[in-house]
């Protein structure tokens, strides 16, 4: 003979079922924004190293670079493109306003995007006597 299950054991696996989503979803985002927190870092050592670059002068036309984020180095753009790098996905970590709040920095980044096999192009350029650091996230080739 078989006895049926009663209400309160489907009760119980919903709630541990929904506590287990809810784990999921927390953790999932926690992973993501630590991405997105690498990633907007890596732009903030790009426009340092930048800044360091040209601290005593300042160009006299638009220079490119690669940003190689191990050594903290710009790679003139005539060079190889260093490893992908990009770390962020599509999936929104909420990370971009927690590191404006933090730093006072603004970047063209995107929680929405996806970032994986990118990686970060710089352009320095000389505007109105004040350096101008730009960057832009592109497809490793």
């Amino acid at each position: 003979m078989r006895k049926k299950l009663s209400w309160h054991f489907y009760l119980v696996c919903g709630f541990i079922a929904i506590i287990t989503a809810g784990f999921f979803v927390h953790f999932s985002r926690q992973e993501e924004s630590a991405y997105e927190m690498a990633d907007l870092q890596t732009m903030r050592s790009a426009e340092a190293a930048a800044s360091f670059l040209w601290r005593d002068r300042l160009p006299e036309e638009p220079v490119e670079y690669w940003f190689e984020p191990a050594t903290i180095q710009l790679i003139p753009i005539s060079e190889p493109m260093p490893a992908s790098y990009g770390a962020g996905t599509r999936r929104n970590g909420r990370a971009v306003k927690v590191f404006e709040d933090q730093t006072g920095t603004s970047y063209a980044y995107s929680g929405r995007e996806d970032y994986t096999d990118k990686i970060l192009h710089v352009l320095v350029s000389n505007e109105d006597g004040d350096l101008h650091v730009s960057m832009d996230w592109v497809p490793n080739r």
